[in-house]
């Protein structure tokens, strides 16, 4: 009943990782998939949850959402944030993210804090299943304290990381650096937006992966020796709980 959340940092081999390890221990692997969760959990279109999922917030956004919120409706609130120029790209797009078009009545849209309770709503609920590995999604902080979970931090140096990025997609290593170091700051850019933690921060982990000398396999034996080790002790305190009763 072991879970495994899987941080990763772009081209260091994370994805492979999680691949071979649910394999190995014949667990589900959630990654994007968990968008269709959420989308069922709150019944709305699942393109809506992969905007919340793929954007950041800014300091400003954020600022305007809590101020519109003491606003007596939701039409004021659009009104309100019609209001703010809107020359930045990435603001607009989170702006027509909200729905927003001219007469619309209807605002019935998930806000971002809808999202994100959603989102944890179905991380805790894969979790207390077991047996699962979790990718992403602010899982290592939701789940700091849950029983019987290894978090796992996936890094490789930015040389090896360009390397693989390069290989995968058709793109030059310069370029592949700059992917690179955008997933990288997306990722923490969630963290940071939502839990106001640092994705790199070593006491999220448990186990810290750099794939430059470590192989995959290597690190799927690491991992399957402790997920059977941890069975073996969970099962110990089942056992104990029922003699108890």
């Amino acid at each position: 009943m072991a879970v495994i959340t899987l941080s990763r940092q772009e081209g260091a081999g994370g994805r492979l990782l999680a691949s071979r390890l649910a394999k190995a221990l014949k667990y589900r692997l959630v990654d994007k998939e968990i968008l269709a969760t959420v989308a069922a959990k709150a019944h709305v279109p699942i393109e809506q949850v992969q905007e919340f999922a793929e954007g950041g917030e800014s300091r400003l956004e954020r600022f305007l959402h809590g101020l519109v919120r003491a606003l007596p409706n939701l039409d004021d609130y659009y009104k309100a944030y019609a209001a703010v120029p809107l020359d930045d790209e990435e603001m607009l797009r989170h702006y027509l993210f909200y729905g927003h078009q001219e007469g619309q009545t209807d605002f019935s849209h998930l806000n971002r804090e809808d999202c994100l309770r959603f989102f944890e709503s179905a991380i805790r609920d894969l979790a207390d299943r077991g047996n699962v590995i979790l990718v992403g999604r602010g899982s290592q902080v939701l789940l700091a304290d849950f029983p019987h979970t290894l978090h796992v931090r996936v890094t490789a140096s930015d040389a090896r990381r360009a390397a693989a990025i390069a290989r995968d997609r058709p793109v030059a290593e310069d370029r592949a650096i700059e992917l690179a170091g955008n997933a990288d700051q997306h990722r923490d850019d969630y963290l940071r937006t939502n839990y106001d933690r640092d994705v790199n921060d070593p006491a999220l982990y448990d186990l810290l992966v750099r794939t430059d000398k470590l192989t995959i396999d290597q690190v799927v034996a690491f991992v399957r020796g402790w997920v059977t080790e941890e069975t073996v002790r969970h099962e110990a305190e089942l056992d104990g709980n029922r003699a108890a009763d």
